[in-house]
């Protein structure tokens, strides 16, 4: 359970797919019985592979629990959805099959109605927003429905998504940690607030400087493994720009085919600045699929690490620009961190395999971060002010014993309290100018504990202070 309180007009629905598929409270509809339908797959996402034409035709709905929407005078829904054969799809120029995947609403348990189907002609992953104010608006009782359709047809992933009133898409939660080992550079690299980091990999001559580090180790024992390959010489590559790029795989050449581990780490000190707001780079896929290791990473502390980017599939064989909104993980890089770009497969780079990044870029947010002050003494009545806070946003009051807490759900997941156990004490929404007051009475009892409190906005926490 999370312990942020929701802000005032919570989203109506929030589903990451990382626990199971169908989730808490979903049910699925199939059509045919023999068909596997909506699944989870390894990375924790709703999954509906291109079956086998021999079981028939598929139709099988995902369908979300009743939501109650009658204080939205506009509903929207969004969602990060990647769609892998397009060709298959029923209205793709030509097709080559029947596939279709729509998003449905009903009321009331009425009959489905159709508000969005799949249309791309690429293979991509992308976030999708649909307007449903016409459909849903004030209506007290509704359902929201993934419907998947195919014989001979296409596959497609559904990662994260959310009903609320703001027809702007929020940056999708990162997934749940996993603990990867790699090897982590002795240095970090200073970031400077308000400023645009860019890497080329230019400036190195080929030798990773110290807050680089590389691992190359065979992915079933994680020992090192000679012929894993991550290099930013660029000497098997046409970079995208300048003459060096990071190049991941198997050696270039090798016959020898197994499944290696490879990974850039670079290490940042966001200190000072309110952490990255986005990051871009430019890949070139020479044919990878999909490994849970797959993508671009975040850790603070180099052991939990989070998934911003991934898997490497429906990326193209030529250089491709790829932006990520960071803005949900700014309490992991306004200090030091990690940001690895990590590959698996069992081909040499550049045959068959293989990954090539180039053109880095870190967007960093401005100086400064929400600080709190007290006032007052214990016992007696005090109040806690957080200044710098999101203008016109919630700020969410917590108390408890000094110690630390990460918290394991959303909104905010793996933001760190300096708190032992946080205990929720209310919220203020903050002024224009970005400040925000609680005032209470604090029982003797209370003295010795320390208050923090949360820019729900930014996921940012101010620093402690005790009673």
């Amino acid at each position: 359970m999370a312990l942020l309180p929701a802000a005032p007009q919570a989203p109506a629905l929030v589903e990451d797919f990382n626990q199971s598929v169908p989730p808490s409270g979903w049910s699925q509809v199939q059509v045919n019985p023999l068909a596997a339908g909506w699944i989870q797959s390894a990375d924790g996402r709703a999954w509906h592979q291109d079956e086998s034409s021999s079981l028939g035709t598929c139709e099988d709905l995902l369908i979300s629990p009743v939501l109650n929407l009658s204080a939205f005078a506009s509903v929207f829904a969004h969602f990060e959805i990647e769609l892998k054969y397009p060709d298959y799809l029923d209205n793709f120029p030509g097709s080559a099959g029947d596939g279709e995947t729509d998003l449905y609403v009903r009321l009331n348990g009425g009959a489905w109605i159709e508000v969005w189907t799949e249309t791309r002609q690429i293979a991509s992953n992308e976030i999708v927003t649909v307007d449903l104010s016409s459909y849903l608006a004030g209506a007290g009782s509704v359902q929201i429905a993934l419907r998947y359709y195919g014989t001979f047809a296409h596959a497609t992933w559904v990662d994260w998504i959310q009903v609320d009133a703001d027809p702007v898409a929020p940056p999708p939660p990162p997934p749940p940690p996993v603990t990867w080992n790699v090897r982590l550079p002795s240095s970090f690299l200073p970031l400077t607030p308000g400023s645009t980091l860019n890497e080329g990999f230019e400036s190195y001559a080929g030798n990773l400087p110290p807050h680089m580090a590389a691992t190359k180790v065979f992915a079933d024992t994680g020992l090192p493994d000679p012929e894993a390959w991550c290099d930013i010489r660029g000497m098997n590559s046409t970079p995208a720009s300048g003459l060096r790029c990071l190049e991941t795989g198997l050696v270039p050449g090798t016959s020898n085919y197994h499944y290696a581990r490879a990974a850039l780490v670079a290490g940042f000190d966001g200190t000072g600045t309110a952490g990255l707001s986005e990051l871009g780079f430019s890949t070139y896929n020479h044919g990878e699929e999909v490994q849970p290791f797959d993508g671009v990473w975040i850790s603070n502390a180099g052991q939990s690490w989070y998934q911003v980017y991934g898997p490497w599939t429906g990326l193209p064989a030529s250089w491709t620009a790829v932006t990520v909104d960071l803005r949900a993980m700014r309490h992991l890089t306004d200090g030091p961190f990690f940001l690895m770009f990590a590959q698996e497969d069992n081909f040499p780079f550049a045959s068959l395999d293989g990954l090539a990044v180039d053109d880095v870029s870190l967007s960093v947010g401005g100086s400064g971060g929400p600080v709190l002050t007290r006032s007052g003494s214990c016992p007696g009545t005090m109040s806690f002010t957080v200044s710098n806070a999101s203008p016109n946003k919630p700020v969410a009051y917590f108390y408890g014993r000094p110690g630390s807490f990460t918290q394991p759900g959303l909104p905010c997941q793996g933001l760190t309290f300096k708190l032992a156990a946080p205990v929720y004490a209310g919220y203020r929404r903050a002024s224009p100018g970005g400040s925000a007051t609680l005032t209470v009475p604090v029982p003797g009892i209370g003295c010795g504990f320390a208050v923090q409190a949360v820019d729900v906005t930014t996921c940012r926490a101010t620093n402690a202070v005790t009673l």
